[in-house]
């Protein structure tokens, strides 16, 4: 492939532009090839996908019913893998590696430039406070079940099974991870992940196909768990239980701000090699959706939990063997939220929006890189510190499951794409007739999922 080919080229082809000078065109050729495989990108980009939205999609089944969820889960799976197309098409426009930085200066006004930063550094921010309620949610009670309820009442004065000591426990597992600063460093971590997610996935079908006796809901002997339960195809009883199921749908799917990281470290780059990464993790992710969601909603009906691993029962070991596997997935989805968060954290120092000086100490040769270890490791102690705040306090996973995917997720997989890819590319085709009409839904829906968070909670 010649470097006029090379998607990662700063060489700039545009029509009525010129090619870039003799110097830039060294430094391009000076900058490393990308060297993660398809295998480990797919690993890593479905382990992002996944994470703690397989465990809120039985909920969102029991909101909606089960004929509307799915119809969501495959719109919402179709939008997905188009706007992360588009997001890498754009970027391949992009002088050097893409950020969203340079993909918002294309399509926002000068002064919103750094909206789509801060989006990316909420939404990442909220997902890792999700993982690590289910961590502090999950461990403590599989614990119980390993050591003995009596063993831990032999602990006072330390409880055990208190939920803030485990969100404690959960940021400084994380924490060594969350200073990485490539993708390729988390191939192995994600791929663990995938096999506990396939194990926990497993576990949920066999437990519907009764194959350990009757289901129960949880601890909670009084409710009513006796199967085969009513399973509403549209549930209609529970007022905006449609947009609550698609916000978490939407939530379930997002995965964008780990999209150009991926790109730009994958080896070989072209782009439908990266539709395929795209494509693959969505299909796998989309397929293990319907099959937990449908047989958890089939299980507990509309008592399941917006964490599916709580409506079992903790006596049954291999749901405590499930609890620990989705405490360490979440363990190792973490850092893929960090590391996104942090780099648009830089994006915003290095551009001016915490002040010129700062911005221009960073970008100098001499001051950028121990200015930048510094900006590293604060943000990185600050984002684990709020982690470790937020997750104390909110104990609802489909709250502020609901809350992201409403706001933030919606922001950046379905507005700026498809923004980004109409603004360039004006000449009338198919593709601008698709991104525009995801804009505008996008646009419509996020005010209106807000509402319905709210309501239902």
């Amino acid at each position: 492939m010649s470097r006029l080919d090379d998607p990662r080229s700063q060489f700039n082809i545009n029509a009525g532009e010129p090619l870039l000078d003799d110097y830039s065109v060294r430094e391009s050729e000076q900058q490393p090839e990308g060297r993660a495989t398809f295998f480990s990108s797919v690993a890593n980009l479905s382990n992002a996908i996944l994470g703690a939205g397989l465990l809120a999609l039985p909920y969102g089944f029991a909101a909606a019913g089960w004929v509307v969820t799915i119809a969501l889960l495959v719109v919402a799976g179709a939008a997905s893998a188009f706007t992360m197309h588009l997001l890498t098409l754009v970027s391949r426009e992009v002088d050097g590696p893409a950020t969203f930085f340079a993909l918002a200066k294309k399509a926002l006004p000068p002064r919103s430039v750094g909206l789509i930063d801060v989006s990316v550094v909420i939404m990442c921010f909220g997902l890792a406070c999700s993982y690590v309620i289910v961590f502090s949610t999950l461990f403590p009670s599989a614990i119980e079940r390993i050591v003995g309820h009596e063993t831990i009442l032999k602990a006072h004065p330390v409880d055990l099974l208190s939920r803030q000591l485990w969100v404690g426990v959960g940021v400084l597992t994380v924490a060594p991870l969350a200073f990485q600063e490539s993708f390729e460093n988390l191939q192995f971590t994600s791929a663990l992940g995938v096999i506990f997610v396939a194990y926990g996935s497993a576990m949920v079908l066999v437990y519907w196909a009764g194959l350990w006796g009757a289901a129960s809901c949880g601890d909670d002997d009084e409710l009513d768990c006796a199967r085969p339960k009513r399973l509403h195809k549209v549930e209609l009883d529970r007022g905006f239980g449609p947009l609550t199921a698609l916000s978490i749908v939407i939530f379930a799917f997002t995965a964008h701000a780990q999209v150009l990281g991926i790109a730009n470290e994958l080896k070989g780059y072209t782009q439908r090699k990266m539709d395929a990464v795209a494509t693959c993790s969505i299909g796998v992710c989309g397929a293990l959706y319907v099959a937990v969601g449908m047989a958890g909603y089939a299980t507990f009906g509309a008592d399941v939990s917006s964490d599916l691993l709580e409506s079992y029962p903790g006596s049954e070991e291999a749901v405590v063997v499930s609890r620990l596997g989705f405490s360490a997935l979440v363990s190792f989805s973490y850092p893929l939220m960090c590391k996104p968060a942090r780099d648009s954290f830089l994006s915003l120092v290095e551009h001016g929006s915490f002040g010129v000086e700062a911005g221009a100490r960073l970008s100098d040769a001499a001051t950028g890189p121990p200015l930048r270890r510094r900006y590293v490791a604060g943000f990185t102690l600050s984002f684990l510190a709020g982690t470790w705040l937020v997750a104390a306090v909110v104990r609802d996973l489909g709250v502020i499951l609901g809350l992201i995917g409403a706001t933030c997720s919606t922001f950046v997989a379905f507005i700026i794409p498809p923004l980004v890819f109409v603004k360039t590319h004006p000449e009338p085709s198919a593709k601008k007739s698709a991104a525009t009409a995801v804009l505008v839904s996008g646009v419509l829906l996020m005010p209106t999922m807000v509402a319905a968070t709210f309501v239902g909670a």
